[in-house]
């Protein structure tokens, strides 16, 4: 560094400084936010992994309720590390002349998706809304390229998981604590389907967004836990799985439950050692429905028996999501398969169902309904696109990586995606969260998987780690 370079280092430290003696005299907070923002930065740039963990925890323990009111929308400590761990690898990538974000098929579908949706707004009854949901969008879209650029190696997956799934059983915990239909957390929020008593919702959120929010992790904590050499972990991740199928119950939501289950049928018929290893844990959550139901389970009984004895009939009770299907398709049909526009759905409802634009659930009940009714044929070409991308990523990486933990891992990420995509179909809007953040974690593995496929070595290690452990789940109940 030269005399000059040095000069310009200190002048801009003293310039620096002027600033934070400036904002400690209006605003001492301000100033003290700048250095915590400021030390934050200088850790994403040293350790953007860590940064990307911390945005993924920030962003499942997000809600209306921990977020603060600004303008139209809510901020919490998602948005600022989700910008810090952007601009590190930004950094990263300028410094080392290399890009640190690695690209994923389905990822220009992705941005077409995105710049047909911005294209929209200019037809979009509310303009406003429209914007905004593409804002969100490209926040959700970005999430998933920022995570499964940072998902490098297999052990960075593993890591990823347990952050996962320990924020998501602290939340639940809180939910369940805090979650009622009188709880102070919802303040102005409320939620007709919680009036009644007996389904939790999380810090602020609807029940079944709360639901589905906990059952992302259930399926891969079964998994992982079954190529887990270490005893102790393996019983935390069973613990933690089956506390996360709890919760989610908790809500009443068959969706979640039920959508998780055929994420659990497919994690078994894939792989028949680990079949028989979710036997045992099949019987015991049997167990605990049979329970609540016949002798009750305190608090949590009614969540149970919502889950357990109202079936498809109740499902479309009151005709509210077919009276919402039917909403999209004819705005579908009247727009000539061009779509309404992003956020239009809300400003036009009234037209079509006015006593439905006066209930609660004036919203498109399902993901592909929110697509067809907003984005028309474009839309759904697009969105059908994305999804036979991320398929087929997921079946080479299957094959790359056959006969290690890696390839249950994949399972049982694919799991936990199928027990959403179910419950999509007749719940969330396309910007929802927490998918994009799982949907990073998993095409993260996936393209680690594809990866380490190419290196025979270290596949042939992956592999003796696979047999190993499932050897020892295989014993796990004779030796106990």
């Amino acid at each position: 560094m030269d005399t000059g370079q040095k000069a310009l280092l200190w002048l801009g430290i003293l310039a620096l400084q002027c600033v934070f003696l400036l904002l400690l005299l209006i605003e001492p907070l301000a100033a003290i936010a700048v250095i915590v923002a400021f030390l934050l930065f200088l850790l994403a740039l040293r350790y953007p992994y860590a940064a990307v963990l911390l945005t993924v925890a920030a962003r499942l323990s997000t809600t209306n309720s921990t977020s603060v009111r600004v303008g139209p929308i809510f901020l919490s400590a998602f948005e600022p590390l989700y910008v810090l761990a952007f601009v590190a690898l930004a950094i990263r990538t300028v410094q080392s002349r290399q890009s640190q974000f690695r690209d994923f098929p389905g990822m220009r579908l992705l941005a077409a998706f995105l710049v047909w949706t911005a294209i929209t707004v200019v037809w979009s009854p509310d303009r406003g809304a429209g914007m905004m949901l593409v804002i969100r969008m490209s926040i959700a879209f970005g999430l998933v390229w920022l995570i499964a650029s940072e998902i490098r190696s297999p052990e960075r997956f593993y890591n990823a998981l347990w952050a996962w799934l320990l924020v998501s059983c602290v939340v639940g915990f809180f939910g369940i604590l805090l979650g009622t239909y009188e709880s102070e957390v919802y303040s102005q929020v409320s939620f007709q389907t919680m009036s009644g008593g007996g389904r939790s919702g999380g810090l602020g959120q609807h029940p079944n967004w709360f639901a589905m929010a906990m059952a992302f992790g259930i399926n891969p904590a079964f998994a992982m836990a079954y190529v887990e050499k270490r005893r102790g972990r393996r019983l935390l991740l069973v613990a933690m799985a089956l506390w996360l199928l709890i919760v989610a119950i908790s809500t009443g939501s068959r969706g979640a439950v039920w959508g998780t289950g055929l994420g659990s049928m497919f994690l078994a018929l894939n792989n028949e050692r680990l079949r028989t290893y979710l036997y045992r844990y099949w019987i015991v959550i049997a167990l605990m429905f049979a329970v609540a139901l016949v002798f009750g389970f305190g608090s949590l009984r009614s969540g149970f028996v919502r889950v357990a004895t109202q079936g498809f009939t109740t499902f479309w009770q009151g005709d509210i999501r077919f009276a919402n299907w039917l909403v999209c398709y004819q705005m579908f049909v009247e727009s000539f398969g061009m779509g309404i526009g992003a956020g239009g759905y809300d400003a036009l409802v009234s037209v079509y169902n006015d006593r439905l634009d006066l209930s609660y659930y004036a919203y498109p009940h399902g993901v592909f309904w929110d697509v067809m009714a907003h984005y028309g044929v474009v839309g759904l070409v697009l969105w059908g696109g994305i999804l036979w991308a991320i398929v087929r990523c997921y079946r080479r990486s299957v094959r790359a990586v056959r006969g290690t933990n890696v390839e249950i891992w994949l399972i049982g990420m694919c799991a936990g995606a199928i027990g959403y995509w179910t419950h999509s179909f007749v719940e969330f809007h396309l910007e929802d969260k927490p998918y994009w953040t799982f949907l990073g974690i998993f095409v993260g593995l996936m393209l680690v998987a594809q990866r380490l496929g190419e290196d025979p070595e270290e596949l042939e290690k992956y592999r003796r780690e696979a047999s190993g452990a499932a050897q020892l789940a295989a014993r796990e109940p004779r030796s106990s």
